[in-house]
């Protein structure tokens, strides 16, 4: 079984901190840490992670390689982050 980063580890002042620095549709700077056969996950700093899926790629992102992305949706409930290309 694969395992997969998940925001719900990261402590909550953390993640509010993200959040109030970048919101939805802002260019963020990334790593990309790990490629799923669903997408891409891209880390922030801070055990912050978005997921760029794969339909949205125009090239297969490289893990270890920086990305800049938008940010599409935010799940404050789930503690997710969709991700779009930049």
């Amino acid at each position: 079984m694969d395992t997969y980063p998940d925001n719900a580890t990261v402590p909550v002042a953390v993640w509010l901190e993200f959040l109030a620095a970048h919101g939805v549709g802002d260019a963020v700077t990334g790593r990309v840490s790990q490629v799923a056969p669903f997408g891409a996950f891209v880390e922030f700093g801070g055990g912050i992670y978005g997921l760029l899926m794969r339909p949205c790629w125009r090239e297969e992102p490289e893990a270890g390689r920086g990305i800049e992305v938008r940010i599409g949706v935010v799940d404050e409930e789930r503690r997710r982050i969709s991700l779009q290309p930049a």
